[in-house]
């Protein structure tokens, strides 16, 4: 049974995710019944009160602040007020998804690795909770999917096959960079790089995709046999990538640090290195959006002009992936729960490790969640439909 600390009590119910029409809500540890929602003429089911759950509201008003009362059957149980958020300006561009952290393999969580998945399905957490985000982003749009690296527990055959599973639930492109689990180099591993390979996905350290006028950069982070990143020899084809007339985001598995002293693990990529990637790119083109998995947290500020974040994990709580709606003028980043049933009754319990503080530490504010970032330069380009995935090799720039 595990112990939960009294500050570490999480909401029964909270707003997880508002972009301009639409509002996420999570609950937990109500009476039982059927949780529905009312704004104003609409009423939504969201689902079983009584078991931690996630549902969507949808179809409100941009920029406008709504009152959403909540009851499990006829019995009034909250009252939120939400502001949903201005639509990005410009036209849009396009949607990618993004899902970090998936450690297929792993088989138990927690801090001495006790707590165990007691759903009784026959998909074991992870393989579920990634299959469940890959559906819920092709249904809201995603025209890509990256995958952000921890892609496999410790890189062995077994693992990586799982990742076929995911990857049959595919139907829009993808893009992976490795994570420091897959380069673990354990007894039975693979090299994840024959193991991208042989399923057609790209595996060299730096690439990226078109998508309109704006561009998505994969960038390989990892150390062999290291749980730390680097950029080094790598970040001047990430500049080439980025050196371009149009908005670009830059998808990484090592967070960048911004203190000199690591107060929290995992270790990323050191502060000294990340503040010259962080002056380089922006110098090279300001309007960037950087965001990292790896510290399984959900976490934004802004560095240099450009938007940097970390999303947390698929797998645990609080159990995510990112959208990203690219505007000519601005990007738009909603991190959502994953809402399938199961995975929501998973990934809740997972928020009881290290007595709670793992709930509290691993959702970030909704601020850090949902945000919207305007491009510096302000400018509007002409769109492009190329969707042509190009790898970098050393030493040489993209064409246009």
């Amino acid at each position: 049974m595990a112990i939960t600390l009294p500050f570490t009590a999480l909401p029964n119910v909270e707003v997880f995710a508002v972009d301009a029409s639409n509002v996420q809500i999570a609950w937990r540890d109500l009476p039982p019944g059927v949780l529905s929602a009312t704004t104003g003429a609409i009423t939504t089911r969201l689902g079983i009160a009584d078991r931690p759950g996630v549902g969507e509201i949808s179809g409100l008003s941009s920029a406008t602040a709504h009152r959403i009362d909540l009851h499990v059957d006829d019995c009034l149980v909250s009252r939120l007020t939400v502001r949903t958020a201005a639509s990005p300006p410009g036209a849009l561009i396009g949607r990618v998804a993004t899902i970090s952290d998936m450690h297929l393999g792993e088989s138990a969580f927690g801090l001495t690795r006790t707590m165990r998945d007691q759903s009784g399905s026959t998909l074991p957490y992870p393989l579920r909770c990634t299959i469940a985000a890959v559906r819920e982003a092709q249904e809201w749009g995603a025209e890509l999917i990256v995958f952000k690296g921890d892609i496999t527990h410790t890189g062995l055959p077994s693992q990586w096959e799982l990742f076929d599973r995911v990857l049959d639930e595919v139907s829009i492109p993808v893009m992976a960079v490795p994570g420091n689990h897959d380069v673990v180099g354990v007894k039975g591993s693979i090299d994840h790089r024959w193991a991208l390979e042989s399923r057609g996905i790209d595996s060299v350290e730096v690439q990226w995709r078109a998508l309109g006028s704006s561009r998505v950069v994969a960038v390989d982070t990892t150390i062999p046999t290291k749980g730390s990143g680097t950029l080094e020899g790598r970040l001047g084809r990430v500049l080439d990538a980025v050196d371009f007339d149009g908005p670009a985001l830059v998808f990484a598995h090592h967070h960048f640090e911004h203190t000199p002293i690591r107060y929290f693990w995992p270790p990323g990529v050191g502060q000294s290195e990340t503040n010259d990637v962080m002056r380089t790119l922006s110098e090279v083109n300001a309007d960037l959006l950087v965001s990292s998995g790896h510290t399984h947290r959900n976490r934004a500020r802004t560095v240099a002009g450009m938007l940097v974040t970390e999303v947390g994990s698929v797998k645990d709580h609080p159990g995510v992936w990112a959208g990203y709606e690219i505007h000519e003028a601005a990007v738009r980043q909603t991190v959502r729960r994953v809402a399938e049933p199961s995975c929501v009754e998973w990934t809740d319990r997972t928020s009881s490790a290290v007595g709670g503080i793992w709930g509290v530490w691993s959702s970030g504010t909704i601020a850090q969640r949902s945000v919207s970032h305007r491009w510096p330069s302000t400018r509007i380009r002409h769109r492009r439909r190329d969707t042509t995935t190009v790898a970098v090799a050393p030493g040489e720039s993209n064409p246009d």
